[in-house]
């Protein structure tokens, strides 16, 4: 099971993803999950990386990663971000959600 724990702030923008586990559903290098939410992840991360106006942290192992944004000069990318890994991860637990358990907190 793939266990991922998202956090939004006030503002709806990303503060932080924590994913820890794996899909065993396929053997490694054929699991739909594990590519779905690995490529979504890795995509993100690479993303932050990039940018220059964002402080974050991140931290990796098998099977877990923590990104937390500690700031973004850039809200509105912010906002692009965080819709489209909310999509993504929304649609990948409702098509498998024996293997993949999204948890959402939003902040008031």
């Amino acid at each position: 099971m793939i266990g991922l724990k998202v956090s939004v702030g006030k503002n709806g923008n990303l503060e932080s993803v924590r994913a820890e586990g794996h899909s065993f559903s396929n053997p490694r290098g054929s699991n739909i999950v594990c590519a779905a939410v690995s490529s979504q992840l890795r995509s993100l991360v690479r993303v932050v990386e990039s940018l220059d106006y964002c402080d974050y942290e991140i931290e990796t192992d098998d099977g877990f990663l923590l990104l937390v944004i500690k700031h973004c000069k850039d809200q509105r990318w912010l906002s692009g971000i965080t819709d489209m890994l909310l999509s993504g991860l929304i649609e990948t637990e409702r098509d498998f959600p024996e293997e993949c358990k999204l948890e959402l907190t939003k902040k008031s």
